[in-house]
């Protein structure tokens, strides 16, 4: 394994177990900036050095075996029976980044500006949820996903990482261009051939297919408030 597959091994084991919610975070945990995490995470040798491997297990705790940091052999893990244990930040249990259909356009407009006052909304949380800044619950408009999401609702969704856009599936919102769209994903051919298919579940409507680079951001819907999106 070189060194650009075991970044790309550490970040998703630390995406997976919590530690970090998307490549800013981890960017600002490692003392680099987003652009030279996502140039390592895309495989750019020029950033994804043992060097840079070293400093993502530093300032972590060191959960990484330091041999396989080095050269790639034995573990991953320091101790592969004890995995980091889940670390979340809440953002707020109950109040949440809101995105009715009026304010969509500013949004899009503003997405990733640290300075955008976002508003939030309160929903009941009776599964007991952790909710950190990566959930947004975003106000449909329209009714291209009839009958299974109504004009007017209200869904939840969390912000898939970049780095893990091929492996969506089901029902997303999607940011591309100055477009936002909550559609069903068709064909998601993102590794392949930098294209993603959406699609509606009314059908009397068309598909989206979309490139890659129009991409700026996607998030999975969970559910209607209380009630799971299938």
């Amino acid at each position: 394994m070189n060194v650009v597959q075991r970044i790309l091994e550490a970040y998703n084991y630390l995406y997976n177990s919590g530690l970090v919610h998307n490549k800013s975070m981890f960017a600002s945990k490692i003392g680099m900036n987003r652009t030279g995490v996502s140039s390592a995470l895309n495989g750019s040798e020029r950033y994804a050095t043992v060097q840079m491997l070293r400093k993502i297990n530093y300032s972590f705790g060191s959960p990484f075996n330091s041999e396989w940091v080095e050269s790639g052999e034995g573990n991953m893990l320091t101790d592969p029976t004890n995995a980091i244990a889940k670390k979340y930040e809440p953002y707020n249990n109950n109040r949440i980044k809101f995105v009715p259909v009026s304010a969509t356009a500013s949004f899009v407009d503003s997405l990733y500006d640290v300075a955008y006052d976002m508003e939030t909304t309160e929903i009941p949380n009776t599964r007991n949820e952790i909710f950190d800044d990566t959930y947004v619950i975003f106000q449909v408009d329209g009714s291209s996903m009839e009958p299974t999401v109504h004009h007017g609702s209200k869904i939840l969704a969390k912000q898939i990482d970049d780095c893990q856009w091929e492996n969506a599936s089901g029902v997303v919102v999607v940011v591309y261009g100055k477009s936002l769209v909550i559609k069903r994903i068709k064909k998601n051919a993102l590794y392949l051939d930098n294209r993603l298919v959406l699609s509606s579940d009314n059908q009397s409507y068309g598909e989206l297919d979309i490139e890659r680079r129009e991409i700026r951001g996607m998030w999975q819907a969970l559910r209607i408030i209380d009630q799971d999106i299938v």
